[in-house]
């Protein structure tokens, strides 16, 4: 009996081993590579869409006015603020506030109650709430 000669891996083994090492080293550089960009990406995903708190700023006013509102709003900012010294460094503060739709006939009813009596109503329900803040 005579034995077995070891098989040796011929050309077309030798080549997909070379091309599956070749992927995966691709795929490796392409998972390092975007471990770098995600944060800048993440970034800019939140500029566009003003996802996670980013604010979006206008470059100019709109051309057109859709509405026009005026709604009475009064900030108290306590005068102790001067005396208190962890607040030293604050040289700005900045109010905020959002104002949610609540329905065309809701919006109506409450102008048209505010025009006639000059009372803010509030059969609607509660009024939006805002947003203080404040930083130097």
């Amino acid at each position: 009996m005579a034995a077995e000669a070891p098989r040796t891996p011929g050309k077309a083994a030798s080549r997909r081993r070379a091309l599956t090492a070749l992927i995966l080293g691709g795929v490796v550089c392409g998972m390092v590579g975007l471990a770098f960009a995600a944060v800048p990406l993440y970034t800019l995903f939140c500029q566009v869409t003003g996802f996670g708190g980013t604010t979006q700023v206008a470059d100019a006013a709109p051309a057109e006015i859709g509405e026009r509102a005026d709604f009475p709003v009064s900030f108290f900012v306590d005068p102790d603020i001067v005396e208190d010294r962890r607040l030293d460094d604050v040289t700005t503060i900045t109010l905020s506030y959002t104002f949610f739709a609540r329905g065309e006939g809701v919006t109506e009813a409450a102008l048209t109650q505010n025009a006639t009596d000059g009372a803010p109503s509030d059969a609607a329900g509660p009024r939006p709430g805002s947003e203080f803040s404040y930083g130097g």
